[in-house]
């Protein structure tokens, strides 16, 4: 039979174990809403540069149509 000083020893462990779970579990929470926040921002910044791409593109195809309006000495209106 088990010591009554070595069952409290026990007892003890296994509440600090059982506190230390609860911790990690309340800061593993905080960590997935953290990434998650993370991860809607990359989005957001994801969405920003298509439409920087979309606008360098356009200025692209217009800064080729002035170019080859200059070399070729006419004017014409594409889009």
């Amino acid at each position: 039979m088990m010591h009554p000083d070595h069952i409290d020893h026990i007892e003890v462990l296994l509440a600090e174990t059982e506190s230390t779970k609860e911790e990690l579990n309340r800061v593993t929470v905080i960590a997935l809403e953290e990434m998650e926040l993370y991860v809607e921002k990359m989005l957001q910044l994801l969405l920003v540069l298509r439409q920087v791409k979309v606008l360098m593109d356009r200025e692209k195809q217009v800064l080729e149509i002035v170019r080859s309006t200059l070399t070729n000495g006419r004017i014409f209106h594409s889009v």
